[in-house]
């Protein structure tokens, strides 16, 4: 804008009601590319134009557009409110925002519900989503990235597959394979296990099995180099990689006589999604010899519920309450979220009905909720540092 020095539209949270959260997002990241730069002087115009300053940026770079925003490295914390105090979000469009009509529109009706101001370079003042003509506008925007993107992975399939057909794959093979060529320099005739390398795979899930997770030992085989020249698979121990995991467990009869003797007082109160107190419902993790010759760092929780009415007791159940007990690796945990994880997990994995608005048009219901965000496109709900 004009006589506005955008340097000066920057600066720290001053609790004006105006200091918006600069967000970028570039699915590919090339030396040769202004894009950051351009979509950094196009916020700062947007935020110039409404009497805003940007406080920070959450940049995501190499980051699909087809990534859920809740899920971003840099925008997923501020929109689970982990990052600290901010009134509203500015983007260069809004495709920056996502390439998804849901999450699109997820993220416009959070900052309505939380009051809070939506900028897109290019439209004229804050998106009011309670405005009629805004709401299908800033909708018809959000289709136009979801179809851009749609035509971007249909390019991206055709060419993958014409040039498979030609025996010309893109990219180098996956760890521990290879190509083979029957004729140098020509088409790749199959596909083999390499050598090496796979063995090398062999021998990480082997351990892993053997050790129950990724050790500091094999963490440092998996950094060096070997002398062969090839090239070990270090992503396997970077952090992140190792996934938490839960498993329902069979209640065999060692399990029910230690159940039997927890005291009343090792048992912790359920809870629900939003923190309340699930009625008529308790779990208490198990330990002792009943996990002998179980991996270092298994968990062993067992849930206790008051069944509902009519329902048959089974042999496993006790005391008139009905038991359930599942395994996991995860750590530094409360049971009492460990057992919402399981169970909210479990329901959705058991196949949740259709609702309405998961279909061909979004949701359009506010997405936000006391433990966190609820995605429209399935019924579990997850919860900021959920794995």
């Amino acid at each position: 804008m004009r006589g506005t020095d955008l340097n000066t539209i920057e600066r720290p949270y001053d609790g004006c009601g105006k200091c918006l959260l600069g967000v970028r997002r570039l699915s590919r990241v090339k030396p040769a590319t202004s894009s950051p730069e351009r979509q950094r002087e196009s916020m700062l115009t947007a935020a110039a134009s409404v009497g805003a300053h940007i406080i920070g940026w959450a940049d995501d770079w190499e980051v699909s557009g087809a990534t859920d925003p809740v899920t971003r490295p840099s925008l997923g914390p501020w929109l689970r409110d982990e990052k600290g105090p901010y009134d509203g979000l500015v983007a260069a469009a809004v495709d920056r925002l996502g390439r998804n009509v849901v999450d699109c529109l997820n993220t416009g009706y959070t900052m309505r519900d939380e009051k809070k101001m939506l900028v897109t370079y290019g439209h004229d003042g804050a998106w009011n989503l309670d405005d009629p003509a805004d709401e299908s506008r800033f909708t018809m925007e959000a289709w136009g990235a979801q179809m851009e993107l749609r035509a971007i992975q249909r390019r991206n399939r055709d060419a993958t597959v014409k040039t498979r057909a030609a025996g010309r794959p893109k990219g180098k093979p996956s760890y521990g394979f290879q190509y083979v060529r029957k004729v140098m320099g020509g088409k790749i005739d199959l596909v083999e296990l390499h050598p090496h390398a796979s063995e090398v795979l062999r021998n990480v899930a082997r351990r892993i099995l053997r050790q129950g997770g990724c050790s500091p030992d094999l963490e440092a085989d998996l950094r060096t180099s070997p002398s062969d020249g090839v090239r070990r698979p270090s992503w396997l121990a970077r952090r992140g990689q190792w996934l938490s995991h839960s498993v329902w467990m069979v209640i065999t009869d060692a399990i029910h006589q230690h159940v039997l003797k927890v005291p009343a007082s090792a048992w912790t109160p359920a809870v629900e999604p939003g923190g309340k107190i699930r009625d008529g419902a308790w779990a208490a993790e198990l330990a002792g010899d009943v996990l002998d010759g179980w991996p270092k760092g298994m968990r062993l929780i067992v849930r206790k519920e008051r069944p509902h009415p009519g329902a048959q007791l089974r042999l496993t159940d006790a005391d008139g309450m009905r038991l359930t007990c599942f395994a996991t690796n995860t750590s530094g945990r409360p049971i009492a979220e460990l057992e919402l994880r399981h169970r909210l997990r479990a329901r959705a994995a058991s196949g949740p009905p259709a609702r309405p608005g998961c279909g061909t048009f979004p949701c359009t219901a506010p997405r936000r909720t006391a433990s966190g965000w609820r995605s429209c496109r399935s019924l579990w709900t997850c919860w900021p540092g959920c794995r």
